[in-house]
């Protein structure tokens, strides 16, 4: 059991578990708590080397469904996700949503069928080359990028997301809008020939959903194998506005060909197994929603089918 002690109410959940532990014949549940120098992936790896569990349930945000992904990557455990962040993003891509009761409730149901209700989806991981020469390495589930994505992270209050759930993220995003601040970037795809850009966001992603069925990044899902890159390059207050229209048109699901017309050359969508981004000047970045601080480089790659995650 992986949480996030500032983000579950321990006790409440630790009866949840047992009582469906005890119901269902299992033993003793090993809990691993985050940690901030590492999320908690040592304490995990050491946990998994130790015992031989069934099932890890991850209770957090993105951050700790990251974290329990990357350990879990490439082994035949199966992880269950409790959503107790302010967005949810990758629950919301497999469609783990609800209380912490049902949560775990379905979570040991599942197992406990014989049969299952669980599939693979894909695992993203990037290297990001920081300002100070430094490099970060680690799994991500949801997405990666540079430009509204990092402001929203950055720049929205922790007492905003507090009171207001993921409402509280659209004081970050207006400020990124109105500031409009765009960056010189190379993008280079499959490890292909690089293209330049002027771009206000880089953004790649395995899965694209947002709160209140709202899509950010068109077509991205987590069991197509591929990432999706999303560069927007939004010129004006008018392109702004074809850009609020093309995401209205996909939240509705209307057809690519209407997103794309409504968008025009303020946004470019690719898809790729792996994705090289160099920055001429170190950009604010973020991955599943925490921040990595101002990167110069940026190397995405998928990790298809990686993950057996209960759905």
């Amino acid at each position: 059991m992986v949480y996030h002690p500032l983000r579950v109410d321990l006790a409440r959940l630790r009866r949840e578990v047992a009582r469906e532990a005890r119901h269902a014949g299992w033993g003793p549940t090993v809990w691993v708590a985050t940690e901030a120098h590492d999320g908690g992936a040592s304490a995990l790896s050491d946990a998994l080397g130790a015992t031989r569990p069934d099932l890890v349930i991850a209770a957090g945000g993105d951050g700790t469904v990251s974290m329990a992904a990357g350990a879990l990557s490439g082994r035949s455990l199966p992880l269950a996700v409790v959503p107790v962040g302010t967005t949810n993003l990758f629950a919301r891509s497999v469609g783990a949503t609800g209380s912490v009761d049902r949560a775990v409730a379905h979570a040991f149901a599942a197992i406990g069928t014989g049969t299952p209700d669980e599939s693979r989806v894909d695992l993203g991981r990037f290297r990001a080359t920081l300002a100070d020469g430094s490099v970060v390495e680690r799994p991500f589930t949801v997405m990666v990028g540079a430009g509204i994505d990092a402001a929203m992270v950055a720049d929205t209050h922790p007492r905003g997301k507090e009171r207001f759930g993921w409402l509280g993220y659209i004081q970050g995003i207006s400020a990124s809008i109105w500031r409009n601040e765009r960056f010189a970037v190379r993008v280079s795809l499959d490890e292909g020939s690089a293209v330049s850009e002027t771009a206000h966001t880089v953004v790649v992603a395995n899965g694209g959903l947002l709160p209140a069925g709202l899509v950010f990044v068109p077509g991205a899902v987590v069991e197509d194998g591929e990432l999706d890159v999303m560069v927007l390059r939004p010129r004006s207050v008018l392109s702004w506005a074809r850009l609020a229209a093309w995401f209205v048109a996909s939240a509705v699901r209307a057809p690519s060909s209407v997103g794309r017309g409504l968008a025009g050359s303020a946004v470019r969508v690719t898809r790729a197994g792996s994705v090289d981004v160099s920055f001429e000047v170190p950009e604010r970045a973020e991955a599943d929603g925490e921040e990595l601080g101002h990167v110069s480089r940026l190397e995405a790659w998928i990790e298809p089918g990686a993950l057996r995650i209960v759905r």
